[in-house]
């Protein structure tokens, strides 16, 4: 019997978080998206379907350096890709490598988003959407507690990516988690804690867990939130969006 889904979703901020709970060989996933539609998933074990190994490394810490800056309506060209055309990199999005207690374990750039989630209507609705990439990078906290993957994918309007993010509360709907160095080689094995939220034209989703695949608690909703707002903050990704919603133009140009 398939576990039943979560009656009480947890809504931090604008960040979904949601709760996945292993049940004889799967999990539950209970997970509210962002932007004030609130989605519950449930959802199997991605065992045996975890990503490609990434090749992305740690590098040493990063100095802060000045923002490029940027005049125009805050979020105006991150509408659709008409107004933001230029293809995300992982140097702009994961520009920071090490940062607070994260360091990164993993990094990769796809052009078939369906192939890098599960779930068919999450896949179909990524293609039908024009998704054309599907940016990942893995993290794990300095103390070992937590590690995870945040994915970043890309859309042709922000209908479509809404269109995504609710397709990503699917009961078989997750993003699968890159497997990287260290503490990160078994990602996606156990419970996790998962969220998808819509920013603009982009789709940002989380896959967070233990690195010895446990059950997480609910007490650790709360250190799952901070591990994605911090690391979507301390990575460059939140600044590279915001930065394009602004000039319609990659970070840095």
């Amino acid at each position: 019997m398939p576990p039943e889904r979560s009656k009480r979703p947890l809504i931090i901020g604008a960040v979904a978080i949601g709760a996945v709970v292993l049940v004889g060989g799967g999990v539950m996933v209970a997970s509210v998206l962002g932007g004030g539609s609130g989605k519950t998933a449930a959802a199997t074990t991605p065992s045996g379907n975890a990503a490609p190994q990434g090749s992305g490394a740690p590098t040493n810490a990063t100095s802060p350096t000045a923002k490029p800056t940027a005049t125009g309506p805050l979020g105006a060209k991150l509408k659709n890709r008409a107004s933001d055309p230029s293809p995300l990199t992982l140097a702009e999005v994961f520009k920071h490598h090490r940062f607070g207690r994260y360091v990164m374990a993993a990094q990769r750039r796809d052009g078939n988003c369906a192939k890098v989630v599960h779930g068919a209507k999450f896949a179909a609705a990524l293609k039908s959407g024009g998704c054309n990439q599907m940016l990942r990078a893995t993290f794990a906290t300095t103390d070992g507690k937590l590690i995870g993957s945040i994915g970043v994918a890309n859309l042709k309007t922000d209908s479509a990516a809404r269109k995504v993010q609710a397709a990503a509360g699917g009961k078989d709907a997750w993003l699968l988690p890159l497997p990287g160095s260290g503490t990160t080689k078994k990602i996606g094995k156990g419970s996790a804690l998962g969220t998808a939220e819509a920013r603009g034209h982009y789709v940002l989703l989380s896959w967070v867990q233990r690195p010895d695949g446990k059950d997480m608690t609910a007490g650790q909703r709360g250190t799952v939130s901070t591990f994605v707002s911090q690391v979507l903050l301390g990575s460059n990704l939140t600044t590279a969006l915001q930065y394009r919603g602004i000039s319609g133009k990659p970070y840095g140009t």
